[in-house]
């Protein structure tokens, strides 16, 4: 029947039975609650909502009829799935009048059922509680190479893979000691040639309390497709990360060279051009004085291209941070930022530099810099403070503004360049960049990284 129990189809035995037990004839389109007696409504609305939201009800109960009296039946109301969804129900009824159990399952008294089972791509068994399979369905021939009567009899887990086999048997145990649906778990199973096959199962578990009957019947979908794509994917990934690394370390060791040519090179033909200045201002400037203002204005145009020349020496690659470290890199950048944005930025530190690696520290200061970045460009916050501790065996960095905020998802695809940078950044350092923000609240950049272990670090 549908969800609204109107029946859409029955075989004759249930005809028989209402025939013999109701006096009237069954026909499609009829609706199944019709049978019910007014006094078993209630329970009757209670199992259907059991079986709409997706569970099996199974009873045994004696009635009355008007065609007959005294007559025990065992009642199952099973779900019918789709895409997740119950379309329809199927009932299964079994007189147990004479005490003679003759237990089926849904799969054999219900022949539309059937062969919905045995017509899926996915592949469906059921075992009993000693883990022996007692029903498996025909794509047991594509998936695994073997046609059910290979597998019936046998132990579910002898076709797990090796690797998996711990984890499922447990997985079995719990089950079928739980009155739940059997959670979905990713596995391999064994094919007739010994290949492994990746697939995802999804099992009900059925106890029958009075004979003391367990049953556990799931779904396994082959997905070594999406495996092997996932693998593809991920190792891609690796390796663009990888490549990133690469990258990153060479444009570091570019900006540190340039950088030193810079200061050393230019710096040197520039102090040594205003050197030359002043020999010939103090050998022409007293005979001169229009020929001593040019010198000396040039002089200060040296000096002047000298502090740019180190500007920009340092944006490309600070010397304090190879000099002397990293910590009094920040505090360094610290007041550099405070200088030139006139926000106030305070530092408070709780780590030894020994514990903090060279490359290390280039990756956290690089993100550091790029916090500062947009907290100049977009946060319009009046003070930033910076911390950094210890947290177990990691070194947390914290970057918190009072700014405006914002809603990463509404970040332009500049910005959020920006903040991707910073994250690949923190996954070279092995760590993890956590960003939090509200409006008017303003902003927290939280990076985690592993700390050198003690002994690396005396090195």
């Amino acid at each position: 029947m549908d969800t609204d129990t109107r029946i859409k189809a029955f075989n004759k035995n249930a005809s028989a039975s209402v025939q013999r037990f109701f006096n009237r004839e069954m026909q499609n389109g009829d609706f199944y609650n019709s049978l019910v007696w007014e006094e078993r409504k209630t329970v009757f609305n209670q199992h259907l909502q059991e079986v709409l939201n997706k569970n099996i009800v199974r009873f045994e109960e004696r009635y009355d009829f008007p065609g007959q009296k005294s007559v025990y039946l065992e009642i199952t109301y099973s779900p019918v799935m789709k895409d997740q969804k119950v379309i329809g129900i199927i009932l299964c009824g079994e007189e147990t009048t004479d005490r003679f159990l003759a237990k089926e399952t849904i799969l054999k008294s219900e022949q539309k059922y059937r062969e919905l089972v045995e017509t899926s791509i996915d592949l469906i068994w059921t075992i009993d509680k000693t883990g022996t399979l007692v029903f498996v369905n025909n794509a047991a021939k594509d998936i695994m190479g073997m046609l059910p009567e290979e597998i019936i009899g046998k132990k579910f887990i002898d076709f797990v893979g090796p690797s998996d086999k711990e984890r499922v048997n447990q997985h079995i145990y719990d089950a079928l000691l739980s009155t739940s649906q059997y959670n979905n778990y990713e596995s391999t199973i064994i094919t007739k040639d010994g290949t492994l096959v990746n697939v995802i199962t999804h099992a009900v578990v059925n106890h029958d309390e009075r004979s003391g009957n367990t049953w556990l019947t799931g779904t396994s979908r082959d997905i070594s497709q999406r495996v092997r794509a996932e693998k593809e994917l991920s190792t891609k990934n690796d390796q663009l990360r990888q490549l990133s690394s690469y990258l990153q370390t060479i444009r570091e060791e570019e900006r540190t060279h340039i950088a030193r040519e810079i200061h050393d090179e230019l710096g040197q033909q520039l102090t040594g051009l205003k050197m030359d200045l002043a020999f010939m201002n103090r050998r022409f400037g007293d005979q001169n004085i229009e020929i001593s203002v040019k010198l000396t204005e040039m002089m200060m145009l040296v000096d002047e291209t000298i502090r740019s020349v180190r500007q920009i020496s340092s944006d490309l690659r600070p010397g304090i941070l190879d000099d002397l470290g990293l910590i009094p890199a920040i505090e360094w950048q610290c007041n550099e930022f405070e200088k030139r944005t006139k926000i106030k930025c305070v530092f408070n530190n709780q780590v030894n530099e020994i514990a903090i690696g060279t490359e290390t520290a280039t990756g956290v200061f690089r993100i550091l810099q790029e916090s500062f970045t947009n907290i100049a460009r977009h946060s319009h916050a009046g003070e930033v403070v910076v911390e950094m501790k210890f947290v177990d065996q990691n070194i947390v960095l914290t970057i918190t503004d009072n700014g405006k905020g914002f809603v990463k998802e509404h970040s332009t695809p500049k910005s959020t360049l920006g903040l991707i940078g910073m994250e690949e950044r923190a996954a070279m350092l092995n760590g993890l960049l956590t960003i939090t923000s509200s409006i008017k609240k303003g902003t927290q950049v939280q990076l985690t990284f592993p700390a050198l272990k003690p002994e690396t670090a005396q090195l």
